[in-house]
This record gives structure tokens, C-alpha cells and sequence, in this order.
């Protein structure tokens, strides 16, 4: 017959087991996490189907895991965005292609990093400071990584993405007032060119810019005489190197 076991004798054994376990190594390290960067951008205008890639980027937490604390401003008052992004107001600012080779024109060192829809004629781009493009590498890639996320997010779920941009903006969906038919309409249309604006240009990442477009808006302008110096002659108004994939 087996002897009972000492109560002291079960305590020390089950100390002992405990010990061993913390031993086997579930040791918990510390872990720290650096704050996120402030990172600022200035839209050209009220927040709509252009910018969807940008608010689903940030409402997804895609720019916060790439270390960047993303705020989202349309124009203040009188300050134009490419104004304030000269001034160093802001990281980055959007614009057309014609108002970055204008301000080029007057001496501004801006580059434009990505394009917020397929490149068209004049479609909105992302512009940074030279100086910016030049040392801060780094954190315009993990911006432009977490855009591509976004835009795909919203090109995936497009009714999401209105529903983010009208929490922006709720002009975008019309007066509540107006009937019922007419806002499923608006928000068809809406959906719809949320869609477009988050597609990728075939074969080309999410923000991809077309030699072709800016070289012949460049052309055309400087022909028109609204442009001084011929575009040819200075540094390229635009680059693609901070895009997934690119320039590396």
C-alpha cells in the first residue's frame, strides 16, 4: 500500500514544477514600439472618389502600421496646398500635374510621388519637397506601400469606402431631404468612381505616373507660353522610385 503523501511534500513538488515552467522559457520581453511620425497631408479640395484610396489607407490603420501618424486636411482659407507644403506646413500635399509644373516654373522644388487615380490628361498627384523626396526615402515608401493597401481595400469594397469619404464629407451623398431614388442614384455614381480612382494602371502598381502624360502636358503648356522655361531643361516634375516595387 502506498504511503499518503506529506502535504509540504505536494506543496514543494508543485513549487518546484512551477519554477520549471518558468524556466522553459516563457519569459515575456518588453516590446517597445516607436511612436508613430506625424505625417500631414493637405488635399486640393473637399474630400471625394480621388482621395478614397488615401482615407481607407488611414481608417484601416495601413499607414499607422507603417509608422506614420496620418492627418487629412482639405485647403484652409486662402493657403493653396502646394503653398503650404512649401512652407513646410504640411509632409505632402495634392495637386494637379499643371499646378506643380507652374509652381516648378516660379522656382518651387517639388516632385510628384505617386498618382491618387489612373493618369489621365490632369489628374491628381501626391507631391513632396524635393529635399524631402531626396532624404526621407524611406518613410515615403511605407506612405506609398500603405496607400496601395488602402486603394485596393476600397477598389474591393467600394460602398465602404463612400461611406468613410461621406463621414468626411456628407454633401457627397446630397440632401437628406432630397428623394430617396435620387440619393441611390448618387451613391451608384459614387461607388462607381470610388472604383475607378482605386483601380491600378495594368501591369503597374497603385499610384503609378505616365512619362507619356507628363511629357506631353509639359509640351503643351510650354507651347502655350503659360510655362517660361522649357520643362526640358529642368529636373523631372514627377518620380515613380518610391513606389512598391520601383526603383529599387
Amino acid at each position: 500500500m502506498t504511503p499518503p503523501r506529506s502535504p509540504l511534500l505536494a506543496i514543494s513538488c508543485a513549487a518546484l514544477a512551477a519554477l520549471a515552467l518558468a524556466g522553459c522559457g516563457v519569459k515575456r520581453e518588453a516590446v517597445f514600439t516607436p511612436p508613430a511620425e506625424p505625417f500631414a497631408v493637405m488635399l486640393d479640395g473637399p474630400p471625394g472618389p480621388e482621395h478614397a484610396a488615401l482615407y481607407s489607407a488611414v481608417a484601416h490603420g495601413q499607414t499607422r502600421a507603417a509608422g506614420l501618424d496620418v492627418t487629412v486636411a482639405p485647403p484652409s482659407g486662402s493657403t493653396q496646398p502646394l503653398a503650404a507644403l512649401a512652407a513646410g506646413s504640411v509632409a505632402m500635399a495634392i495637386a494637379r500635374p499643371s499646378e506643380v509644373l507652374l509652381a516648378r516654373d516660379h522656382g518651387a522644388a517639388l516632385v510628384a510621388v505617386a498618382a491618387l487615380t489612373p493618369q489621365g490628361a490632369d489628374g491628381p498627384v501626391l507631391v513632396v519637397r524635393q529635399r524631402q523626396a531626396e532624404h526621407d526615402g524611406e518613410a515615403l515608401r511605407a506612405f506609398l506601400h500603405a496607400l496601395g493597401q488602402g486603394a485596393s481595400q476600397a477598389h474591393g469594397s467600394p460602398a465602404s469606402a463612400v461611406a468613410l469619404l461621406a463621414g468626411a464629407n456628407p454633401s457627397l451623398l446630397g440632401k437628406r431631404s432630397a428623394p430617396r431614388q435620387a440619393r441611390r442614384r448618387r451613391l451608384a455614381a459614387l461607388t462607381q468612381a470610388v472604383s475607378s480612382a482605386t483601380a491600378a494602371n495594368p501591369g503597374q502598381p497603385y499610384g503609378y505616373q505616365s512619362p507619356a502624360a507628363w511629357s506631353a502636358l509639359a509640351s503643351s503648356l510650354y507651347a502655350r507660353h503659360v510655362l517660361q522655361t522649357d520643362p526640358e531643361t529642368l529636373a523631372p516634375p514627377y518620380t515613380n522610385e518610391f513606389l512598391p516595387g520601383q526603383g529599387i
